[in-house]
């Protein structure tokens, strides 16, 4: 709120339930919101008066006012401190929102080359997409914001992990819901990769970036690919974890986990059967059920069938029955003469024959 400003605010939309927050903190300017009568800029406007009026009192400096709206309906507000200022809120019902905007050019997420345009739009015709490529909420008082333009898109142009959150704003319907992209590893070159490749590249560009933060990454990769994969992501800023209500962790589109800590950042994954292909997606719960869940990218990775000792990677599944387990193995190319199966390293039963792998 700047006396200087032409307009105490642009005209606000809200939904019934809804608060608008007002904040001239670290301001000098002595400012306080007023519900006043309909009016145009520099006409002499009333204070509206009775139960449904509102006002946050003395216009002071360095201070901040919320009121909750609870009807529909077109209020004016002003401010002591702007005279002859107005702005105007208004309040709809909870009917129907602006179309999410979309991604139309540019790939969602993956690995990139700078300069790289993601363009975007929205079904709802005249709106005003607002976005923000740090994952942080595109929202009028962040000073991250930025306003698309159709002509530039958005541009990616420096070496960085993006995520592009966005919100389209109508002048007649509620705000959009968020849209969140997946992760835009951008970079200075992209060399013709596999896709198992590239999911490795980003994995160590991530895994170098902990390591930047002071964490502790795992010292012998070999190690960890023989016994466990370690997945990461990047600390959330403590000011947004009171979004999150957790995270859930997916393998090949099932979940083995429970719902984790928002405080988490890291898993280890084991057991997993040696010479096979795994997807792996971290989804992001958000505490707002108007919010849609995040997912994280699509991680590949794929387990070796030997140890470096030279024996099979074994792990355990189900059997057919409830109370049994049942080990398994994939066939080596080496001659063996067959494999004993031992438990808490005494053997137990006879030696099987080479060409089994359970």
């Amino acid at each position: 709120m700047d006396g200087q400003r032409q307009r105490l605010m642009l005209q606000t939309l809200a939904a019934e339930g809804q608060s608008i927050f007002w904040t001239w903190k670290d301001s000098e300017e002595q400012h306080n919101i007023l519900h006043v009568q309909p009016g145009e800029d520099g006409s002499p406007q009333t204070v509206v008066q009775g139960a449904l009026a509102f006002n946050s009192g003395k216009a002071v400096a360095n201070n901040n006012f919320l009121y909750t709206f609870l009807s529909e309906g077109v209020f004016s507000v002003t401010s002591h401190g702007s005279p002859g200022k107005l702005g105007t809120i208004r309040v709809l019902d909870k009917g129907v929102r602006t179309t999410e905007p979309r991604i139309t050019h540019g790939g969602n997420g993956g690995l990139v080359r700078i300069p790289h345009i993601v363009l975007i739009t929205s079904e709802t015709p005249g709106v005003k997409i607002y976005y923000t490529t740090d994952a942080a909420c595109p929202e009028v008082c962040n000073p991250a914001i930025r306003v698309y333009h159709e002509e530039h898109g958005i541009g990616l142009e420096t070496p960085m992990l993006a995520f592009i959150r966005a919100m389209a704003v109508s002048q007649s319907l509620r705000d959009s819901r968020m849209f969140v992209c997946r992760c835009y590893h951008v970079i200075t070159d992209v060399p013709s990769l596999t896709q198992e490749e590239i999911d490795k590249k980003m994995a160590l560009d991530m895994l170098e970036k902990k390591s930047e933060n002071g964490e502790t990454p795992p010292n012998n990769q070999a190690d960890v690919q023989s016994r466990y994969h370690e997945v990461f992501w990047d600390n959330i800023k403590r000011k947004h974890l009171p979004q999150i209500k957790g995270y859930k962790f997916f393998m090949n589109n099932f979940s083995y986990t429970p719902l984790l800590p928002n405080t988490y950042t890291s898993l280890n994954v084991s057991g997993m059967a040696g010479g096979r292909n795994y997807q792996m997606q971290l989804i992001v719960y958000p505490v707002n059920s108007d919010y849609y869940n995040v997912e994280s990218n699509m991680l590949g990775m794929g387990t070796p069938v030997e140890t470096e000792g030279g024996g099979p990677v074994i792990s355990v599944e189900v059997g057919d029955v409830t109370t049994t387990l049942v080990i398994v193995w994939s066939t080596q190319s080496l001659q063996h003469l067959g494999y004993i199966v031992y438990l808490n390293k005494a053997p137990i039963g006879d030696k099987l024959a080479s060409e089994k792998c359970k």
